[in-house]
Order: structure tokens, then sequence, then C-alpha cells
């Protein structure tokens, strides 16, 4: 696990980064992400695909008895997730807070770089990379809900994310293969395989 720092200069400018990604057209990535909660704790691996324009599609490649299922995210409601595995939509249950599962927590920590103020922001680093810490909170809609996400400072890229609920941490998410596209790839020019 990353051991995070936190430095004494001064918090560098959010909105800078704000722009950044609300002008993000597209991007391929590759997170793990452990889901750490008082009933289970579960690692997944997934592909990932965001579309600032149109739906974002997740691809799961570990474990291995999920890989090859695949997501399509249009929004933030359940009716906005379709759940497919070759030809087969699969029936998901009701998410009744958005983003605090691992299906459905990058495109809120997506959704929270590119639309809203971080309430702390913050320079840290780790392993010698200059980061950037964001933190988000929204007690009027999510009491108790804090998302963290820490950002490389000399290239603009997510490297690690965690969601809290009444100060547990729920969620972690490192964040891998970063690339910022001018448009989405097709289908057909997606790489789904395990890394």
């Amino acid at each position: 696990m990353l051991c995070f720092l936190q430095g004494c200069a001064s918090a560098p400018d959010e909105t800078q980064l704000l722009q950044h990604f609300a002008d993000l057209p597209a991007a391929t990535f590759h997170t793990k992400i452990l889901s750490d909660t008082d009933a289970a704790r579960l690692e997944y691996e997934l592909n990932y695909v965001y579309n600032r324009t149109d739906n974002d599609t997740l691809t799961i490649t570990a474990p291995e008895i999920l890989s090859g299922i695949t997501a399509t995210i249009a929004g933030t409601q359940k009716a906005d997730f379709t759940l497919q595995y070759g030809d087969t939509v699969l029936d998901t249950p009701s998410i009744s807070k958005p983003g605090l599962t691992p299906l459905d927590c990058i495109p809120r920590l997506l959704y929270e770089l590119r639309a809203s103020v971080p309430v702390e922001v913050a320079n840290t680093s780790a392993d010698g990379v200059a980061l950037t810490m964001l933190q988000y909170e929204d007690p009027a809609q999510e009491d108790g809900v804090v998302r963290q996400i820490w950002v490389d400072t000399s290239q603009n890229i997510p490297v690690r994310a965690e969601v809290y609920v009444d100060g547990q941490r729920i969620l972690s998410c490192d964040f891998s293969d970063w690339t910022a596209l001018s448009a989405a790839p097709s289908p057909q020019q997606t790489d789904t395989t395990d890394t």
C-alpha cells in the first residue's frame, strides 16, 4: 500500500484541475479496487473506458470467475447501468447510494474530478511523486460519505482514490495505464484482456 505523506507546500489550484478533467474528452485506464466492509473484503480489477459525451464502459478482468463481465454506464441511477456477459444481460440489485460499490465508484470519482469543487486540497507525495489530494464531501445528500482522490501533479492523472462512510474506508482504487484520448475508442479498439 502506498504511504501518502502530507507536504508543507501551499495547496495547488484546484480550479485548474477541475477544468482539465471537465475538458477531457475520453480516457482509458486499468484499476484495482478493494472493497472492505464489515460483510466482506473483496478485490477486483477492471479496464475502464471513459467517454465524456457518451456511455462509459468497464470490463472486469479479475477475479477470474467474473472476468469478461462488462458494464455500460450512462449515469448514476440503477436504470443507467447495464451488466452483460457475452450475450446475457445480468439483472443487478438497486444501488441505494450511488458511488459506494465497486461497480459504480469509478464513474462517481470521475464525476467529482470534472464537476465538483473539493472541500480540501493538499500537496502530498508517494514514492517520490508529487501528488495533489482532493477531498470531496456532500453532507446534504450523502451524510458521512467522503471521497479522497490523489492526482499526479505533473501529469494530471489519478493514481489512487478512497471512499469513506462514517469514517470507515469501504473502497480503495489504484489507477494505472491511464491514457487520455481525443475521442473514446470503438469497442473493437478497446483492449479488455487481463493485465
